[in-house]
């Protein structure tokens, strides 16, 4: 369904619903990506204020977040128009292993102390599909664009194992990538090992996320790292020379206040990463904290 027009439906079941949301900045673009929807409205070749009548007329969203949303979507079209072409592809590699659960977490992802024996079997399948997927799209003609390793923690597996995997990349998936974003979300997984090889297979995109600075969070949502081993493991990317670094934030995790935020975001801010990514804290029934609630702030 066309997300306007989908709009428009679910305006006329939550009519007073959404006539309460009207006053809000974004009006009803809550929980979307509103992107989707002008770029929807920028393939038709609409001009700006063409485009922000209608949308604010579906959704309510204000003259001043609609014109934040342009000028994202500037910035993105030439992007997408590079790597929406039929034959480029992009590949996700998912390692199910952190350290530990966080609270908030609900992807299917385990701890080293529960399922850390099962990491070399889950290596050696990894390698199979890798090679199986590998020779699928070289026989259809694609060519990679993008590879992002994620997780859980990819860096949870040792240096050894992770140079495995990216062989195996490298081979079946040839050519030149465009963005190569390794995941190493918990600082305290990270060794100089990782970074040698991460550097040596051409990794030019790294996370390190700390998602907050403040130590009793960190401890109440189940990470076992300390704002220094951020600061830490950064400088170490730094010297690694690889030349963008991601850094995320959680907004609103239990006990935290708007002054606690800004607080991280400064910190976060002084280390000067390429990238910040913000997300906001929710409840997900996969999670601990779903359970578990109550026992927190």
């Amino acid at each position: 369904m066309d997300l306007l027009l989908h709009h428009r439906t679910f305006y006329g079941y939550n009519k007073h619903e959404v006539d309460v949301m009207s006053d809000k900045p974004w009006g009803t673009l809550v929980g979307v990506r509103p992107a989707k929807q002008l770029h929807k409205l920028l393939d038709q070749e609409m001009d700006y204020q063409t485009a922000f009548q209608k949308m604010h007329a579906e959704t309510k969203i204000s003259p001043e977040k609609f014109a934040l949303l342009w000028r994202v979507c500037q910035k993105e079209r030439p992007i997408l128009a590079e790597c929406s072409q039929r034959h480029l592809f992009s590949v996700y590699i998912g390692v199910p292993f952190c350290p530990t659960r966080c609270l908030y977490c609900s992807f299917p992802s385990h701890s080293l102390t529960e399922l850390g024996a099962l990491r070399n079997q889950f290596t050696e399948c990894l390698l199979e599909e890798i090679a199986e997927t590998g020779a699928l799209t070289q026989e259809l003609g694609l060519q990679p664009y993008t590879v992002y390793f994620g997780g859980g923690t990819p860096t949870a597996l040792n240096a050894a194992e992770l140079e495995k995997i990216i062989l195996a990349l490298r081979r079946a998936f040839p050519g030149s990538w465009r963005e190569f974003t390794v995941e190493a979300g918990r600082p305290d997984t990270l060794t100089p090992e990782h970074l040698t090889v991460l550097s040596k297979y051409g990794v030019n995109r790294l996370s390190v996320n700390p998602q907050t600075m403040h130590q009793l969070t960190l401890d109440r949502i189940g990470r076992c790292h300390t704002p220094a081993d951020i600061v830490q493991a950064v400088r170490a990317v730094r010297k690694a020379g690889i030349k963008v670094l991601n850094m995320d934030l959680i907004v609103g995790l239990p006990g935290e206040n708007r002054q606690m935020v800004e607080e991280s975001l400064r910190q976060v801010l002084d280390l000067k990463p390429e990238n910040i990514t913000l997300h906001v804290f929710s409840r997900k029934r996969a999670s601990r904290y779903d359970k578990e609630q109550d026992s927190f702030p």
